[in-house]
């Protein structure tokens, strides 16, 4: 007896669903064996990724009295980020895709920018990161590069290594930047100073750190000769840091008889770091001044 519908016996339509059934048993068999994608990743990243996780800070007031927030970014040591399910053209995947560090290493920006932002309070610029990357710690205090994106998106675009410092010290001290240069980067508004790390030492919260001045002397140069002014570049230094705040005290009064003994004092509260030592630098300028350029040697909190 055959189907007037499908033209087909119901022995023929046994079979024939029976063959359908199997076919998707088939198939759902063979998806279940291999791993979904997600898991794949889940695997690969057992061990510590670094990679930019967002940060979203206030920078001021809007126009509209709303408050202003960017995301500035910061680097994670982890791998618990999963694919983003954005198109390739609305993301960066130098930034967003985590990167295998091993255990010891540090996550750090590699990789930042100079964002301007306007604000009731005038035009802010705010450093983002935009790209991290994995920094082996060293037994010493060390620079590393860091690469600044200025001006994006104009002419005037370009990248500076801006440097930065990383590194272990002693428990009291810390890998701060103890030399510095200015570089002048032309923008659309205009000539910009951007400081420069060159080198980086293990110091305490309050330090010394190099600074250049370049003055023209003319002390030994007269109208009758062609000679060229001495150029004297000194390390005038500055101090920077900050300080515990913990309690000083400044005798007021001695007792005669044993000097070490204080019998009145004034105390107070470590409040800046400030210079402590000095040392004088003199040179004529070419109208005959003599003009002096003091030189800090130390710095202490007081």
């Amino acid at each position: 007896m055959r189907n007037r519908a499908g033209g087909l016996s119901l022995k023929d339509l046994k079979h024939t669903r029976n063959v359908e059934h199997k076919g998707r048993h088939h198939h759902t068999t063979q998806h279940s064996t291999s791993p979904p994608e997600v898991e794949e990743v889940t695997e690969t990243s057992e061990s510590s990724c670094c990679s930019r996780q967002a940060k979203f800070v206030p920078i001021g007031f809007g126009g509209s009295g709303e408050v202003v927030r960017l995301d500035v970014g910061h680097c994670q040591k982890s791998c618990t980020s999963v694919p983003s399910l954005v198109e390739p053209d609305f993301v960066d995947f130098r930034s967003s895709v985590a990167k295998p560090c091993a255990g010891e290493s540090a996550c750090l920006p590699s990789r930042s920018r100079v964002q301007r932002v306007s604000t009731l309070r005038g035009m802010q610029e705010v450093p983002v990161v935009e790209e991290c990357g994995c920094s082996y710690k060293q037994e010493r205090c060390y620079r590393h590069p860091h690469t600044l994106q200025l001006h994006p998106g104009t002419p005037y675009e370009t990248h500076l290594d801006v440097g930065a410092c990383s590194g272990r010290c002693d428990s009291e001290f810390g890998c701060r930047p103890v030399k510095n240069r200015t570089v002048s980067v032309p923008g659309p508004n205009g000539v910009q100073c951007h400081s420069v790390i060159e080198e980086c030492s293990c110091t305490a919260g309050c330090y010394r750190m190099s600074y250049l001045e370049t003055v023209y002397d003319y002390a030994d140069f007269s109208d009758d000769t062609v000679a060229s002014p001495t150029v004297m570049e000194i390390d005038v230094g500055q101090c920077t840091g900050l300080c515990s705040g913990g309690q000083t005290q400044k005798c007021l009064y001695r007792d005669r008889t044993d000097s070490s003994k204080c019998l009145a004092s004034l105390y107070g509260k470590q409040s800046s770091c400030t210079p402590a030592r000095f040392e004088v630098y003199r040179y004529t300028t070419k109208d005959r001044q003599i003009k002096e350029l003091i030189s800090i040697k130390d710095c202490k909190c007081m």
